[in-house]
């Protein structure tokens, strides 16, 4: 009994992850992410606004604050802000925003589709 009872943790968890994908996926973030990464996108292909930029960062990093509040979207959360931090660096420094922009949008397009970085190992909570 202890063996299947196993066996259907094993399956719970990756259905846990999928259904959490699924909540995930449905969820109107994933929209947002994808709409600004689109205008980032524009300014690194455009005019490469610093001001334009500035205000798109603003809205990842609300967006970063809204997927924390969610509580089953902090692996996304921490991508993009690992992202967001990439563009303050590129924007504090002043040197090839357009670029930086650009790259930055290309994966927020991907983390819009789903796509989430490999986790990293984490210690262990009672070391």
């Amino acid at each position: 009994m202890a063996s299947s009872s196993r066996g259907r943790g094993d399956q719970g968890g990756s259905r846990e992850t999928e259904q959490r994908t699924q909540t995930l996926a449905a969820s109107p973030y994933l929209a947002t992410l994808e709409q600004l990464a689109r205008e980032l996108e524009a300014q690194g292909l455009g005019r490469a606004d610093t001001t334009a930029i500035r205000l798109i960062r603003q809205r990842l990093t609300e967006l970063v604050e809204d997927l924390r509040s969610v509580g089953d979207a902090s692996d996304l959360a921490d991508a993009v802000e690992h992202l967001v931090q990439r563009l303050s660096a590129a924007l504090a420094l002043g040197n090839d925003i357009a670029g930086e922009s650009v790259v930055v949008a290309v994966e927020l397009t991907k983390l819009a589709a789903g796509t989430l970085p490999p986790r990293k190992p984490g210690r262990a909570f009672w070391k």
